[in-house]
C-alpha cells in the first residue's frame, strides 16, 4: 500500500521551512516538500519559492503537528485539519478481520451461484461478521448484506427443489402445452344435449363444466395430440368423473371440424357443437 501524505505546515519563508524540516528529521520523522518545490530541493527549499508545504506520512502527522507547534509557538504554520489527518490515518490502517470476512463472504456467495456447496462457507463467514464487534465500514457492510441475500435465495431455491415432489406430486404429468392448439377448434363448445360446456383458448387454457349429475367443473390447460384432446386439471372447482387436481387426461377425438367435435372415453361419447369462436 502506498503511503498517504498530509500537509502539516505551509510556510512563506525558506529559512522557516528548512528549520521545520530539520526539527522533524531530528525527531525521526521523514518530511517532504509538496509540488514543484519538492522536485527542486531535497532538504533546503529554494529561496525564491512563494510558499512551502511540508508533508509527512499520515501516521506521523499528529506527532509532527505537535513538534511544529512547539517549534514555532505561533499560528504561522498552517496545520492540516485534524479530520483530514484522521481520514488519512484510517486509509493507511489495514482492514479489520471483520471487513476481510465481509469481502470474502461476498465473493463466496457469488461463486455459490455456480457451485451451491460454497454457500456453506459463505454462511460461516457471514456468521463471523455478525458475531464480530469490530467496526465495519459502509462498503463492506453493503457487501455483507448482498452476500446474505444471495445465500438466502440459494437456500430457498434448494428447499423448494427438495419439497417440489410434495408440493406437486404430479410434476411428471404430460404437459398439454407441448402439443398443437389449432385455432379451428378454439372457442366455446356446448354438448348437443345442453348438458355441458367447454371453452378452449388458443393460449392453451381450458374451462370445462357439466350441468347435470355428476356435476363437474375444472380449469387447466389443453393441447391436441394424435386424435386426442389432452388436458391437465389445474384447478378442480367441482369434483366429478374421478378427476384429480394436477393430473393430465386424454379424450379420444373421433371427429372435429369448425362446427363440431366428437369426443369419447371409456365411459361415454359426446358431441359438441360450436357456440362461439375465439376472437
Amino acid at each position: 500500500m502506498s503511503k498517504v501524505r498530509v500537509t502539516v505546515a505551509t510556510l512563506p519563508d525558506a529559512a522557516e521551512a528548512a528549520r521545520a524540516r530539520s526539527r522533524l528529521d531530528q525527531a525521526g520523522i521523514k518530511s517532504y516538500l509538496a509540488g514543484d518545490t519538492a522536485v527542486r530541493a531535497h532538504l533546503h527549499p529554494p529561496p525564491d519559492a512563494a510558499a512551502f508545504e511540508i508533508q509527512v506520512d499520515a501516521l506521523d502527522a499528529a506527532e509532527a503537528l505537535q513538534i511544529l507547534d512547539d517549534l514555532f509557538e505561533s499560528s504561522t504554520p498552517s496545520p492540516a485539519p485534524r479530520e483530514l489527518i484522521q481520514q488519512a490515518h484510517d486509509e493507511e490502517r489495514p482492514p479489520s478481520t471483520r471487513t476481510l470476512n465481509a469481502k470474502r463472504a461476498f465473493r463466496a456467495a457469488i461463486i455459490g451461484l455456480l457451485c451451491p456447496p460454497v454457500v456453506v462457507y459463505a454462511s460461516w463467514l457471514l456468521l463471523k461478521v455478525v458475531c464480530s464487534h469490530e467496526e465495519l465500514e459502509a462498503r463492506p457492510r453493503r457487501l455483507a448484506w448482498i452476500a446474505a441475500l444471495l445465500n438466502v435465495s440459494i437456500y430457498v431455491a434448494g428447499i423448494l427443489l427438495l419439497l417440489s415432489p410434495l408440493l406437486n406430486p404430479y410434476a411428471n404429468e404430460t404437459n398439454p402445452l407441448l402439443f398443437a392448439r389449432p385455432r379451428q377448434i378454439t372457442g366455446i363448445w356446448v354438448r348437443d344435449d345442453g348438458s355441458g360446456e367447454m371453452k378452449l383458448w388458443h393460449t392453451g387454457k381450458i374451462q370445462y363444466r357439466e350441468f347435470v349429475e355428476p356435476k363437474c367443473e375444472f380449469s387447466g390447460t389443453w393441447g391436441l395430440g394424435d386424435f386426442a384432446l389432452i388436458f391437465n386439471v389445474r384447478r378442480l372447482s367441482t369434483p366429478g368423473h374421478a378427476f384429480e387436481q394436477g393430473r393430465s387426461y386424454m379424450w379420444r377425438v373421433d371427429h372435429f371440424d369448425e362446427n363440431e367435435i366428437v369426443l369419447h372415453d371409456a365411459f361415454g361419447r359426446w358431441r359438441y357443437v360450436r357456440k362461439r369462436a375465439e376472437r
